[in-house]
């Protein structure tokens, strides 16, 4: 299990996890390079194995109302439409919670990160 602080004073404390969870939204970097090691604490790894891009997602319970996690790709080009990874992901988790061996008890549509993603990631 990964844990991550949500009690940071600022913004640069609580790093990528944290930043998601506090703001509920989604964030984007096209290079992690623009991270500072106190933003993105994998910084050193990334840099390491060629990790480009990235994007944290927050994930909702069908309601919209209770954040239940994030979820974070990583990309080893530097890109600015997340589109198609973002719909290959909501596709994989959706076939995965029908199938039934999912962890998550209920299931929910995963396009829906978040309203306006699939819009902001077309721009």
């Amino acid at each position: 299990m990964y844990m991550f602080s949500v009690d940071g004073e600022s913004d640069v404390e609580l790093r990528l996890p944290g930043r998601v969870f506090r703001q509920k939204l989604p964030e984007w970097n096209p290079n992690v390079r623009y991270y500072s090691n106190g933003e993105y604490s994998q910084l050193d790894h990334a840099l390491l194995y060629n990790v480009q891009g990235t994007l944290a997602l927050p994930v909702f319970e069908p309601s919209g109302q209770s954040y239940v996690g994030f979820v974070e790709l990583i990309m080893t080009s530097q890109k600015i439409n997340y589109a198609p990874e973002v719909d290959k992901v909501c596709k994989a988790l959706e076939a995965l919670m029908a199938s039934g061996s999912g962890s998550i008890s209920h299931s929910f549509s995963l396009p829906l990160f978040f309203p306006f993603l699939s819009s902001r990631t077309q721009q």
